[in-house]
């Protein structure tokens, strides 16, 4: 029960080939099981009908959460590495100014 209207030479086509238009009204109560999918795919491309809705697929939601979960961890594994390194570096140069203190003290007696 798909009302179909075909174009000839429709504008933007390049040699007069028919273009398939549908009427999007026709049938919208029923679209689901009623309409092909060259009707869905028009109707929802030029006239925001019969679009079907967005799904979430759990597998791609988990694998996504995984991922968060990891890109996390690695942000918060790197920050820990730069503080004790950066520690690390501080605790060394306190050292050697501290030998260096001790030299200077020593010689000046």
């Amino acid at each position: 029960e798909e009302e179909v209207v075909v174009v000839d030479g429709a504008a933007g086509d390049d040699g007069g080939d028919s273009v398939l238009q549908f009427n999007c009204d026709a049938g919208y109560d029923r679209w689901r099981k009623g309409w092909s999918r060259k009707k869905k795919d028009y109707c929802c491309s030029h006239e925001d009908k019969g679009c079907q809705p967005f799904r979430l697929n759990p597998v791609s939601v988990f694998f996504g959460f995984i991922t968060t979960i990891m890109v996390f961890a690695m942000i918060v594994f790197a920050v820990w590495v730069c503080v004790r390194q950066t520690k690390e570096k501080l605790l060394t140069i306190k050292q050697e100014q501290a030998k260096d203190k001790e030299r200077c003290c020593s010689c000046a007696y």
